[in-house]
This record gives structure tokens, sequence and C-alpha cells, in this order.
């Protein structure tokens, strides 16, 4: 799409009904749309700026399009206009208590995840019964943001430890903590990595992905199935990294092809072929 020099309809229907479904899925990338949908309005410099603002707002329509069955059903079924999901709420307040922890699989094991959580909790089954479930979010949320203000400390403290599980995974995972912890460390280096070798679209959609997604998660107990969505703008650009390492190793050593100057050749020929450049 950021290639080409055209603008087409098609790829704008694409991009947005993309986004429709993604958003379906997985509500938290919300934070991400309007960023991405700015990077690409502003890398495709080649295409008239009249072009690109249609473009732009025809995939903010699929967009919309694609979210509004199911907004009109919630209305229909909750009676109040909800953007796909309405638990926030409820998440803030099992996330900030007294009796909370950093993580969900912590509240699970103290108890306090089924005390205040309508999964496992009868009272809370109730209450939602009896106050419908958009009055009961919105409880719950005025209650959080209540104990968020009367402790700022112990609400800190909290989502610190979320952050640092949230790059790293829980500290009682020792071995999974040190791999998560090295494989992000080597995500944010490949950023830096791609953009001193011109694959800087690239690391702008990972960089700004890895940045706006993360802190709403910061302020929810943390889940590994959060970090799930977004493991592919950390692995691609380690992955990278990795890869120009050992380019540099080979070309320490003097191995014909570790630079990138060099031509690659195909497989069974000896005629050499350009390296192809993603832009």
């Amino acid at each position: 799409m950021c290639a080409r020099g055209d603008a087409r309809f098609a790829d704008a229907v694409v991009f947005g009904l993309g986004w429709g479904l993604l958003l379906h899925i997985h509500p938290g990338m919300v934070t991400v749309l309007p960023i991405h949908c700015l990077i690409f309005l502003l890398h495709r410099s080649r295409v008239a700026l009249k072009q690109r603002i249609r473009q732009a707002m025809a995939a903010a329509g699929v967009v919309l399009l694609a979210l509004l069955p199911w907004t009109i059903r919630n209305y229909a079924t909750l009676g109040a206009w909800i953007f796909v999901r309405d638990n926030f709420g409820l998440e803030l307040s099992v996330s900030h208590s007294d009796g909370a922890q950093p993580s969900q699989e912590a509240n699970q094991r103290t108890g306090w995840y089924c005390t205040v959580h309508p999964v496992c909790s009868e009272a809370a089954r109730s209450e939602i019964r009896a106050i419908g479930e958009v009055g009961f979010n919105r409880q719950r949320l005025h209650e959080a943001l209540s104990w968020i203000s009367g402790h700022p400390a112990r609400a800190l403290r909290l989502t610190l430890a979320r952050i640092s599980e949230f790059w790293a995974d829980l500290p009682s995972n020792r071995s999974t903590f040190v791999v998560r912890l090295l494989w992000s460390l080597l995500g944010w280096f490949g950023l830096a990595v791609m953009w001193r070798t011109e694959y800087r679209l690239q690391a702008w959609l990972f960089g700004s992905m890895l940045i706006v997604y993360p802190p709403v998660f910061y302020s929810v107990q943390y889940s590994n199935r959060y970090v799930i969505a977004i493991c592919f703008a950390i692995f691609l650009p380690a992955g990278f990294a990795l890869h120009r390492m050992y380019l540099a190793l080979r070309r320490t050593a003097g191995g014909y092809g570790a630079d990138e100057s060099q031509p690659i050749s195909q497989p069974g020929s000896t005629r050499p072929r350009s390296r192809p450049v993603l832009q």
C-alpha cells in the first residue's frame, strides 16, 4: 500500500476491513489504529495529499461500518452506546483495591479475583442482574478511580510491577522472565537498527505499536494474553537485529555476501541479482 505511487480505493477498503475485524477481536488495538493511519497518510508522499486524505477517509468509513452491527447490538441489548466491550471499569477495579496484586495469576492465587469478578463471584453476578452490566461497570470504574486517588503510592507500585511483567513476565517464572526480557530488549534494539539501515517505515509501524499499545494494560492486572497481540512487533525487529549481527560476524570473518553492497545470486545461477529493499 505504501509502495504504490497511486491511491487505490481497494487498498483503503482492505485496510479498513482488516482493522475493523481486528478491533472486534481485540479492542485494545484501538490506540494503534490512528497512529498507523497517520503514518500511512504521511508516508505516501508520492500520492497527492487530496488523494491520500480521501483514501484515509474511505478506510475510516469502512472501519466504522465494520463496527456498526455490534455497536447496534450493544445498544439494543445493554441500552447504551458501547465500543465493542464495556468491562474496563470492572478490570480497573479488580486491579486497584486493597486486595489487588499486579497479575491475574496472583489475584487468583490469593482468592481476590473470585471475590470480586463475576466470572466466579456469585455476589458480583447478582449485582449485575440487579443494576445491569453498564451500571455495574460504571460503578466499578468510579470505585477504582476513587481508590487510586486515595492510594497513589500503592497504585504506582502496582503499575510499575505490571510494566515489568508486561515486558518480561512474572519474576516467579524465572526462565521465561529472562527469555522474555532478552527478547524485549533485542526488539527495541532491532528498531534502532531498522531506523539506521533505512527501514524507517517498518521502524515507525512496529515502534509506534510498542509505544501506544501497552499503557492501557499497565493499568489492569497483568496477563500474558495482552502481550501475545504484539509479540510479532517484538520478534520481527529482534530477528532483524540478529540477522544484522550475523552479517556483521560474516563480514568480520571475511565471508562472501556479508556485505550488503555485494550482489546476491539466485540458487543455481551465476548471474547476480540485486538485494530487494523494503520501503
